[in-house]
């Protein structure tokens, strides 16, 4: 009997917990146990019952709450225009994935317009039990056993090696549709290009993993002519039965599937997992998080698996099925004689077949209405028909089958919308009591006592406990859908790259970081019962009594992460081993803050859970190779790689570069500036292109170099590991002290050299100093000699019983040997003037010139100070005194008042001359008198050499003199003695513009000696000329120059640079992506193998935060990294604020640590080429061409030719193979033994995994087997994995390569334009197998020095030493 619904003449059963009676009795029980000995009356006057009662009624509200229906308790609320689905996911996001079956493959290919049906047909299988295949692999391959390797099989051999079919290739057999292409009346319409590119891009965005397309097949058509005589019954329409006869026999030789709904499949009892099977994604989900709006397509519907497994395409056509179907049809009695023929391309390929027919192979049979004969008898009396009307209607039901696209609606099941309440709204109990207990709104009357009132206000304090809980868990239960929500907060990018990923920011944004949830009571004089509360302000979550019962951030984190566990446990989800390894990294490297670290761990489950439907969807899926747009830089990956990138936490999970680290060729130059021996020089930290763009700055920065307001004094302080404290000092690292010369802006234009003047490195303590007091008198000194303006003399101290003397010395000596030893020249470009002089004093001895300080000072800061003063006199002549009587000279000050002495055995004229020496900037030359005819001289002051090669004239002599001496020696007399005297310098104005000239006696313009030569247009300029001059002047004797960036830089220790001058210097950067350098190293490496050996030290140092330093006064924020030992500055950096230092840091160090792995499928690196005679291959007559030797050990055949293919760019260079190993018993075992063919067959179900050593975690063993270990897991049963963790170096040149190939590649399947495939593919070909593992380096020592974080020795899997070792 069927079961009919009707309602129950029985009490329905009630929860408990809705049950107001049950819920009081059994408080009352309780009552009773706890307090029968006190309270012996339960009565319902009782006060305690009625309290009891009141509660047990709010209790049911609850309980009522809590029983609403899931879609009701978890339904957005529609007055939120914010509010959107993260909860649930449909089932086209959920149950999809990406087509794994040749079934689930048809499916998708058979939704494409114009697709009738398609199959798959492997390459090189056996096609019968002789070994033959049916679909052989082009171009041939064959082992080659004795060479150990493989190379190209040639045609005719007479010992033909074992051929090798790469598996996992598949020729699709395509069928079309051919109506679709054709109106109801059979015109063409369209063509099948647009088909075909569908068919291509469906299969490269489906490809799985390992796996690919050998070719497209279209199948043709084999028209089947009928020839048959058919009685119909009376009364039948001779037409209808003819066009029916056409179309069931039409179904019957190629027939259709059906495309149904969603609703339709559900109805026939599928359920929604086996509907959606192996389907892909076909609706836009684009709000989703993971944001993949390009997966949707238009979809005619499912298809019944059943159906098209059913549906095989038939080798054989038996008339008598053709009998049973004629016999069918509607008004047909009999069928008196039955035969068929076949037709391709209109040509009769048979003479008939009266019971069985053999189709051809690759042709899909038709109905040929054209070739078929078919009579029509009734009552043995033939029938006419009009044959063009039957054409006519046949063909217009079989456009009639053209496929429908689908509503939304039609694909997927929208996830269940719910009612929505307010369950947060909450009345207080205090209203539920009795009118006489004066609690509630009415509260008590004015004439009750004082103790009444006050009674009445302990009753709400102690109902406020049990209002809160009541009203704190509807407010949890209002918030259950954000407790099991996916969302993280908005400080993400699209790929996950947040602020705090490096200096641990929070996950989620501050009011989300909730998972216990409350709410203000809202009762009658509650502002007297809860302190804090008024009247006036609005009570809501924010109330400030609230947050004592808040949860604290442990909590949150706690509770949040069990939730995500949760989420993640119901798709059969687990992190628990990647968050206690992370856990243990964490104790031992300490790098973060605990809530840093467990805020990252959120991110990375709850990053998990979001893209779950695409990780799931994607997981077997191959990268979309046909994709041009998305090559680099893009999201078009492996769904293996995606997945295994979410499991191990990859911030980003693109395809891009992972190395940062790259080497250049030092080519720029600097300038540098050194005012005396024993202070290491300046040198600009900006670079230059050329010399004469450096030499457009040199005046800049000797304008600033003058001036002690534009010295920054830096303190070098080490950084330690954000927020935690060092357990182990290391040496060195206390702060240290420093200067530099900055600009108005405060950007740094002078730092001091790391390279002394011979070109070794200098220690870290010659621009360094312990102390700032140390770090100031440096200053001092450096001040004093900027003063002094000398090359050949340098001021020092002496003390002698705690009483300090500054002298002036001559370092004529030193500088001779120096010159003579090094070829260096002065400044400027000309010859030293120790050698160039050769005026009147130029052979006195000025080594024996030394000046002392007549006093004596009680610090050496005092010293400096007047040493300072007595720089500054040297270039007033009028401050050198000769005294009367001796042979010594002073120098005073402005003042009058002597600071240093010298004996001397020349004039005070000759000491000034030695000391303010200016001859490689003095140009003499000649001038012709005509009456009476005489050659004389005039002097002339020319600047620098400027970046045009030319010398400008700043002064010239208005007088000429007789010789080359007299000119030299007015010279020095009218112009050097006097120029700082004020008032020698005369602006004059005339017709031609503006210039000046100069007055040997101050203020007198009957004095003038000299003149500038060139007319200025503006004042402006000829001021700016007069200060050229005086900055000339001032800096003649600074040793400055441009020089090579390469001779600025010192060598790296341990790597003597023997190179010549000339020879090709190198330097290594951190450079994310196509953007600015974040870091220049300050090493310079005479070969490149150095360079990159040194990039995985450097890679490594950055990412410790201890290893930074930080540069900060006087408004300079810098940092520089060195090493662990603090003796060595690899890089150093300055910016405007302590924020920008703080961001170029992290940024720096996320880049550094950036981590993620290239999987490299090998059946796309199978060779392409096609071979050709030996006699058609030119001679090569060019040195640089291959020789045939050459070429059988480079794996290419001498009798192999260029692929003419597009993509082949060098006429002779053929694809290249993988090695293989070949063993010696190999020839005994058939090449599909499964240990020899795994051996032999490098194409086949192969990934090559390649890692980054360098990343932190990555340098951790354990994690480093959790990586490998995951990447194993994840990978496909059948695909094998070759996983290499390499130096920066081998990993830039998988990397490069790797680019290259795939932009090259895409070009090719996509376009066909490549130009250079086959040099991109045997490059990449050539550095795998080179690949070598980097261990992580490990510690050796004994037990009692055992730490903590230390990584043992083990076998196989550490290294004693670092990555260059």
């Amino acid at each position: 009997m069927p079961d009919y619904l009707s309602i129950s003449k029985q009490k329905p059963a009630f929860p408990q917990y809705l049950n107001f009676q049950v819920l009081r009795d059994i408080g009352i029980k309780r009552l009773q146990a706890l307090s029968s000995d006190l309270w012996t009356d339960y009565n319902l006057h009782d006060p305690g019952v009625t309290i009891l009662e009141v509660l047990c009624y709010a209790i049911t509200d609850l309980g009522y709450r809590n029983n609403f229906e899931i879609q009701d308790l978890l339904a957005l609320n529609p007055q939120d225009s914010n509010s959107k689905e993260n909860n649930f996911f449909t089932p086209d996001e959920l149950l999809t994935c990406n087509p794994v079956t040749d079934l689930d493959l048809r499916k998708r290919i058979i939704d494409i317009p114009g697709v009738r049906n398609v199959h798959f047909e492997k390459v090189g299988v056996p096609k019968d039990t002789t070994g033959d295949v049916a679909i052989p692999y082009e171009p041939a391959i064959a082992i080659d056993l004795p060479n150990r390797q493989l190379r190209y099989a040639p045609e005719d051999s007479e010992h033909p090696a074992p051929r090798l079919h790469p598996r996992g290739l598949y020729t699709v057999c395509l069928d079309l549709d051919s109506q679709y292409r054709t109106n109801s009346c059979n015109q063409l319409t369209r063509d099948w290009s647009g088909t075909i590119d569908e068919v291509k891009q469906v299969l490269c965005s489906t490809r799985s993993l390992c796996e690919d397309i050998y070719d497209i097949e279209l199948l043709g058509e084999e028209e089947i002519g009928l020839c048959a005589d058919i009685q119909l019954e009376s009364g039948a329409d001779a037409e209808d039965v003819l066009v029916e006869i056409y179309v069931k026999i039409q179904a019957f030789l190629s027939p259709r599937l059906r495309f149904y709904t969603l609703q339709e499949l559900l109805q026939k009892g599928k359920s929604p997992a086996d509907i959606f099977a192996g389907r892909p994604m076909a609706l836009d989900h684009g709000d989703r998080p993971y944001g993949q709006t390009d997966r949707a397509y238009d979809s005619h519907g499912f298809i019944d698996t059943e159906e098209l497994a059913a549906l095989t395409p038939p080798t054989v056509i038996q008339t008598s099925d053709l009998y049973q179907v004629i016999l069918d049809v509607p008004g047909v009695t009999a069928v008196q004689k039955l035969s068929i023929a076949n037709y391709i391309n209109g040509l009769r390929q048979s003479q008939g077949h009266p019971w069985t027919h053999h189709l051809t192979e690759g042709y899909r049979p038709i109905l040929g209405i054209q070739q078929s004969i078919v009579k029509l008898y009734l009552d043995d009396l033939p029938t006419p028909v009009n044959t063009d009307e039957v054409v006519r209607r046949y063909y217009e039901q079989q456009a009639a089958y053209i496929k429908a696209i689908r509503d939304p609606y039609e694909l997927d099941l929208a996830v269940p919308k719910g009612r929505h309440y307010n369950l947060a709204d909450y009345y207080s109990i205090h209203h539920e009591f009795p009118l006489t207990y004066g609690i509630g709104k009415d509260g008590l009357p004015d004439s009750v006592p004082a103790l009444r009132k006050v009674q009445a206000q302990q009753l709400k304090g102690y109902l406020v406990f049990f209002d809160q809980l009541l009203a704190n868990y509807l407010s949890q239960l209002s918030h259950v859908r954000e407790l099991f929500s996916w969302e993280l907060g908005n400080d993400e990018d699209s790929h996950g790259n947040s602020p705090g990923d490096n200096a641990g920011g929070a996950a989620e944004t501050e009011g989300k970081q909730q998972t216990y949830f409350s709410q203000a009571l809202d009762f009658p004089g509650i502002e007297h019962i809860i302190k804090g509360m008024d009247e006036d302000a609005p009570a809501g979550p924010e109330a400030s009594y609230l947050k004592a019962i808040a949860e604290d951030a442990a909590t949150y984190r706690d509770r949040r992460g069990r939730f995500l566990d949760h989420l993640l446990a119901r798709f059969s989800e687990s992190f628990n081993e990647y968050v206690l390894l992370n856990y243990q990294l964490f104790e031992q490297q300490r790098s973060l803050s605990r809530e840093q670290f467990e805020q990252q761990i959120l991110r990375d489950k709850a990053r998990f859970v979001q893209n779950y439907p695409l990780l799931s969807h994607d997981r077997f899926r191959a990268f979309n190779y046909c994709d041009c747009d998305a090559v680099w830089n893009s999201e078009n990956v492996a769904g293996f790689e995606r997945r295994v990138a979410s499991l191990l936490g990859f911030r980003d999970n693109r395809r891009r570069d992972l190395n940062h680290y790259r080497i250049e060729e030092i080519k720029d130059f600097v300038l540098s500036v050194q005012c005396h021996a024993s202070a290491p020089a300046l040198v600009t930290p900006s670079t230059y292109g050329t010399e004469a763009e450096a030499l457009n700055h040199r005046d800049y920065l000797l304008l600033f170099l003058l001036h002690p307001s534009f010295y920054a004094r830096l303190t070098y302080t080490p950084c330690h590991q954000d927020g935690l404290e060092v357990s182990r000092v290391v040496e060195g690292a206390e702060p240290h002290f420093g200067y530099a010369l900055k600009d108005v802006d405060d950007i740094i234009i002078g730092e001091t050299s790391l390279v002394a003047p011979d070109g070794q490195a200098l220690s870290e303590g010659t621009d360094r100093f312990i102390s700032a007091a140390e770090r100031d008198l440096a200053l001092k000194a450096w001040f004093c000699h900027l003063e002094a303006n000398q090359n050949n003399f340098e001021f020092r101290l002496t003390s002698e019983n705690d009483c300090w003397k500054f002298h002036l010395t001559s370092l004529a000596n030193e500088l001779k040997a120096t010159v003579g030893e090094s070829g260096a020249t002065a400044p400027g470009g000309n010859t030293s003037a120790l050698e160039n002089n050769t005026g009147e004093d130029s052979t006195s001895d000025s080594t024996s010139l030394t000046f002392t300080s007549k006093c004596e000072y009680p610090t050496p800061e005092e010293a400096w100070a007047d040493a300072t003063l007595a720089a500054g006199s040297l270039r007033y002549r009028s401050r050198y005194l000769e005294a009367v009587g001796t042979s010594s000279v002073h120098i005073t000050d402005g003042e009058g008042e002597i600071l240093m002495t010298a004996k001397i055995t020349q004039g005070a004229n000759t000491v000034f001359r030695q000391l303010n020496n200016l001859d490689d900037f003095l140009r003499l030359e000649t001038v012709e008198i005509p009456e009476p005819a005489a050659i004389r001289y005039r002097y002339g002051l020319v600047d620098r050499l400027s970046d045009n090669g030319q010398r400008a004239t700043l002064l010239q002599s208005m007088e000429t003199y007789p010789d080359e001496t007299t000119a030299r020696t007015r010279f020095y007399q009218d112009v050097v003695a006097v120029l700082f005297e004020p008032g020698v310098i005369s602006p004059t104005e005339n017709q031609d513009g503006f210039g000046f000239r100069l007055l040997s006696q101050p203020r007198d313009l009957l004095s003038e000696v000299a003149e500038n030569p060139q007319p200025y247009a503006t004042e402006a300029e000829r001021d700016d000329a007069i200060d050229q001059l005086f900055l000339l002047v001032r800096t003649a004797r600074y040793a400055i120059a441009t020089q090579p960036l390469a001779q600025a830089l010192p060598v790296y220790p341990g790597k003597p640079d023997s190179s010549s001058a000339s020879a090709t210097q190198f330097r290594g950067k951190i450079c994310p992506h196509n953007g600015p350098p974040l870091l220049h190293g300050r090493w310079r490496f005479t070969d490149e193998t150095t360079a990159w050996e040194q990039g995985n030290t450097l890679m490594e140092l950055v990412q410790e935060p201890q290893n930074f330093r930080t540069v900060e006064g006087d408004g300079i924020y810098g940092w520089e990294l060195t090493n662990p030992e603090k003796d060595q500055v690899w890089a150093r950096r300055y910016h405007c604020s302590a924020e920008e230092r703080t961001q170029s840091m992290d940024e720096l160090r996320r880049w550094a640590n950036d981590e993620g792995f290239y999987g490299i499928e090998h059946i796309l690196l199978r060779p392409r080429s096609q071979q050709i005679a030996m006699a058609q291959m030119p001679e090569k007559t060019s040195p640089g061409e291959t020789s045939q030797e050459e070429s059988i050990a480079s794996n290419v055949p001498p009798s192999a030719e260029p692929d003419s293919s597009p993509g082949t760019s060098h006429d002779h260079e053929l694809d290249k193979f993988l090695p293989i190993i070949v063993k010696p018993d190999d020839a005994q075992y058939p090449l599909t033994d499964p240990d020899r063919l795994a051996r032999q067959d490098p194409y086949s179900f192969w990934v090559t995994v390649v890692l980054p050593y360098w990343p932190k975690r990555f340098r951790n063993i354990d994690f480093r087997r959790f990586v490998e270990r995951t990447l194993r897991l994840e990978a496909p049963a059948h695909v094998a994995l070759k996983i290499a963790w390499v130096n920066v170096h081998q990993f830039h040149q998988v990397q490069t390569a790797y680019r290259y190939w795939l932009e090259q590649f895409a070009q090719y399947t996509c376009q066909g334009t490549a130009c250079d495939l086959t040099r991109a593919l045997n490059q990449l070909l050539e550095i795998l197998p080179q690949l070598r593992n980097v261990y992580p380096k490990a510690t050796l020592h004994n037990c009692a020095q055992n730490r903590p974080g230390d990584s043992p020795i083990l076998l196989n899997r550490t290294a004693i030493g670092n990555a260059n070792e």
